[in-house]
């Protein structure tokens, strides 16, 4: 037992170094230090779709900070011309984006503003500048889409960019970066331009073109996505659907999806093209006060992913998600949804502390359900409750499989992982596992593999029929851990 809780406090030290690690740290100042004689620049093509003339430059320093000089923009035949007032000193910058007023009369949802993004450096020294990043006028992005120099993201004009090259360029080892923080109203004012009801539409909203790229969020943060799913639409999400796409390093927060079937804050639907098992990976990734909702009848909602469809591959890594909640009708799970037949999810050294709310069947603090499952050093925090139904309210529907770490499962492999929030349920209820059961005919069930090592249970676990400390209903293999719950 001692050398289980050496490993525990191992494996949890590791965790919250690598969490700690991935959130850049922004310098504080309170003086503009950045003033200078430097003061009048071009762009060409970059800017060939600008024409308002009053505008604010958002400017990030290379030590981190974010300045903003008032610009006057004048249009040439085939160029920009852009006056700073208060100028740069000499160093190296990377401008942002411009932020100008919403022409009168085009005024939607409140928003008064919009921006145009950069994204590219610029170099200022002795009275003269360069710009030091290559613009790519196919995609339209500052960068060339390579690991070294990759396609510049820095506002959600980029974002709406970046979905518009999903759906008609390739996306198969191009890299992205995301270069600051992006904000809620940036956010809110290009969903609305999506559509003033439905909000965001996500990148990759078409199942036959999903995202196959590599997006490194670099630790920055993007606030406020809102993307409600209509009754025949699914895939919600930032993105909508991936394939063998990576995300790293990315902090999504404040945000809110509905959806149908497929629903997550970062992404809808993992797919994988036809007999193939492509592998998507989301690493050091952060999910914050953001909620996910399931209209009447939905399926698979998660913290980070909503579904991982046949024969497809998800891995992650060194992730959370922390609150509020998610609430749907079947399979609802802090990290993810469901997985469906033949598909494969690795999770490892991942916290949940969303509550999880299901109507009928499927709930767990880190995963609903899955077909091959293999969950290690990870962890459902006292504020992830898991709540499923105690009562029958439909005889035709099915309510079991509600876990502090996984609700069902077809095989699973669970290590060193520990919950410590209540979960309560009908049928098939574990404060680590719920159920693996399968249909066999009317007169009974066969239940799959399942099993657990050096895993812990402190959460209170309530149920109606088959519930357990550490496993709900299961054929079922134990080594090394312990249930400390009611």
């Amino acid at each position: 037992m001692e050398n289980i809780m050496k490993l525990r406090l191992l494996l949890t030290a590791l965790l919250i170094s690598v969490l700690a690690s991935c959130v850049p740290e922004i310098p504080s100042f309170s003086v503009d230090d950045y003033l200078g004689e430097f003061d009048t620049f071009e762009l060409g093509e970059q800017t060939s779709a600008l024409f308002e003339e009053d505008m604010i430059c958002y400017i990030q320093t290379m030590e981190g900070h974010i300045i903003k000089r008032e610009v006057l923009h004048k249009r040439g035949k085939d160029h920009s011309k852009f006056k700073l007032n208060g100028g740069l000193k000499n160093g190296e910058y990377r401008l942002l984006y411009f932020e100008h007023a919403v022409p009168k009369g085009r005024e939607t949802g409140g928003h008064a503003v919009q921006n145009f993004g950069l994204g590219m450096r610029i170099l200022v020294e002795n009275g003269g500048y360069k710009i030091l990043d290559k613009y790519n006028s196919q995609y339209g992005l500052s960068g060339e889409g390579t690991e070294n120099a990759p396609f510049i993201i820095t506002c959600a004009a980029h974002l709406e960019i970046l979905r518009n090259i999903t759906n008609s360029l390739p996306t198969e080892g191009v890299y992205f970066s995301q270069m600051t923080n992006i904000l809620a109203n940036d956010m809110l004012y290009y969903g609305y331009q999506c559509d003033p009801t439905y909000y965001w539409t996500p990148i990759g909203y078409d199942v036959n073109k999903p995202f196959r790229g590599i997006y490194d969020g670099n630790g920055y943060f993007i606030q406020g996505v809102k993307s409600i799913s209509s009754d025949k639409t699914i895939g919600r999400g930032l993105f909508g659907f991936l394939c063998g796409a990576t995300i790293n390093n990315l902090v999504i927060k404040d945000s809110y999806i509905v959806g149908t079937y497929g629903a997550g804050v970062l992404a809808g639907i993992v797919v994988s093209d036809a007999g193939e098992r492509d592998i998507t990976q989301v690493f050091n990734c952060e999910v914050n006060g953001s909620e996910v909702y399931g209209l009447s009848g939905c399926i698979s909602l998660g913290g980070i992913v909503g579904a991982v469809d046949t024969r497809s591959v998800l891995n992650i890594g060194n992730s959370k998600s922390a609150g509020p909640r998610i609430n749907g009708d079947y399979d609802g799970g802090g990290r993810g949804g469901v997985g469906a037949l033949e598909s494969k999810v690795v999770i490892s050294a991942c916290t949940n502390s969303s509550q999880v709310t299901v109507l009928n069947a499927g709930g767990g603090g880190i995963i609903a359900n899955g077909d091959t499952l293999l969950i290690s050093a990870s962890y459902n925090l006292k504020e992830g409750k898991v709540t499923g139904p105690k009562t029958k309210a439909n005889s035709d529907a099915s309510y079991v499989a509600y876990g502090g770490i996984v609700g069902g499962a077809r095989c699973a492999n669970i290590t060193a992982c520990e919950n410590y929030s209540s979960v309560t349920g009908y049928e098939g209820v574990g404060g680590i596992i719920g159920s693996t059961r399968i249909k066999y005919d009317d007169n009974g069930f066969l239940f799959n593999n399942v099993l657990l090592k050096y895993c812990k249970n402190e959460g209170d676990i309530d149920g109606v029929n088959n519930v357990g400390g550490l496993c709900g209903e299961s054929q079922f293999g134990c080594y090394g851990s312990l249930n400390k719950g009611k």
